[in-house]
């Protein structure tokens, strides 16, 4: 695995117990399908905290939020549900279907899931006991070059476009169309791959990811066991 950035952006806790220690930061980004979260939750096993850009994005339009009060005034109250929350398989359908629709979103959501993110770091590394590592997972990390310099290292996740259709189907209930739809939004996987620090190749079992996983998280945290759990 490429470190070229392991000695820089180490980001240092202090004014409490443990002050003076270090935390990595790395994105994970990737296609939808491809494993980020996977990959995400075999580094929670192994004590890395785990940020989601999608629960972030998800939080700053919660029901009555700035947010939410935003995307309805840009695209109607007709994208609110009864119980309040935003329709966001409906509003998906909208602004994936119109470049410029999609842009006026993240206009609106990125800078307070950026804003969001900065304040969740800023909390963990004043903890009183803050992570050996910080996992922040982005799927548009590049597209939108998304605070590139935070990261000690950025990580892409990659799979086959066969094996990203058959997981978002298998997940989320999509049509092959729309799906491609999406996947047309987002830098292909060999475009991510020559910018990121690290690729992670993800076609294989559960087992060869937690192993993947295991190799990640030792290259940042010192002394870890070799071998997965089964």
């Amino acid at each position: 695995m490429n470190r070229s950035k392991s000695a820089q952006n180490q980001h240092q806790s202090d004014g409490k117990p443990g002050s003076g220690t270090t935390v990595p930061i790395i994105a994970i980004t990737g296609s939808m399908g491809s494993g980020k979260s996977a990959l995400a939750a075999e580094l929670e096993t192994l004590g890395a905290f785990i940020i989601d850009a999608d629960v972030l994005a998800r939080e700053v339009v919660a029901p009555g939020s700035a947010g939410q009060l935003a995307v309805q005034a840009e695209f109607g109250a007709q994208f609110i549900l009864p119980d309040g929350n935003l329709n966001r398989t409906e509003l998906g359908r909208l602004v994936f279907s119109s470049p410029e629709k999609l842009h006026r979103l993240e206009s609106i959501l990125h800078p307070l899931v950026a804003a969001q993110f900065r304040d969740r770091i800023a909390k963990i590394l004043n903890s009183d006991q803050p992570p050996a590592l910080i996992a922040y997972v982005v799927p548009l990390l590049f597209e939108k070059n998304l605070s590139l310099d935070l990261y000690t290292a950025t990580v892409v996740v990659t799979a086959s476009d066969q094996e990203k259709i058959r997981r978002v189907t298998a997940r989320d209930k999509l049509s092959p169309e729309m799906i491609n739809l999406r996947l047309s939004a987002q830098l292909p996987d060999s475009t991510k791959a020559q910018r990121a620090d690290i690729v992670i190749e993800n076609n294989g079992t559960l087992l060869e990811l937690r192993q993947r996983a295991l190799d990640l998280f030792s290259s940042f945290v010192p002394n870890t066991a070799s071998e997965p759990n089964t």
